[in-house]
């Protein structure tokens, strides 16, 4: 079982080195939409059913969701926001068992900003805070998904200066 952990915890820290480097929203939403789906694989098989499980799992349908929105062009609605906070606490809240269940709750609140901007160096800046709280979550737990959000952080903050740094000169 050790192993599959492991793969899947590699598997998502690939996902996370290339995701943020990405230059599109609707790429970024999708490799989002995998990692989350992964890490929830990861952290059941790790400690059972809790809240990060099915935050992760929210955190997989939403950023689906956006994804369809992106390519459809279409805009996010005021209650699809609503939605998704409500379904947010509320799975974080039904997988609560210790005080260290909250701090999913609060990773995942950035996260489900970061899905909410329109713009990639938006999303790139709420998930940097995300990766930072859940490093510190998955370094308690002992996931091997942590080493996923050093590298996400990586390159989230390379990709921030990168990007940053092409707009600056486009203007």
């Amino acid at each position: 079982m050790k192993i599959v952990i492991d793969l899947i915890g590699y598997a998502v820290t690939l996902i996370c080195l290339i995701s943020q480097q990405l230059p599109k929203r609707k790429q970024i939403l999708m490799c989002l939409a995998v990692v989350n789906l992964l890490t929830g694989v990861n952290v059941l098989l790790t400690c059972g059913l809790c809240s990060a499980v099915l935050l992760n799992i929210v955190g997989a349908l939403q950023a689906s969701v956006n994804l369809f929105r992106c390519i459809r062009k279409t805009d996010t609605k005021q209650t699809e926001i609503i939605l998704f906070t409500v379904l947010y606490a509320v799975c974080g809240l039904a997988g609560y068992r210790r005080l260290l269940d909250l701090i999913p709750l609060f990773g995942t609140t950035m996260f489900m900003c970061a899905i909410f901007q329109k713009k990639e160096q938006n999303m790139r800046i709420f998930s940097l805070v995300n990766v930072i709280v859940y490093f510190i979550y998955y370094c308690i737990i002992g996931s091997s998904v942590k080493y996923s959000t050093l590298v996400s952080a990586a390159s989230i903050s390379i990709a921030l200066y990168r990007y940053g740094k092409k707009q600056c000169i486009s203007q």
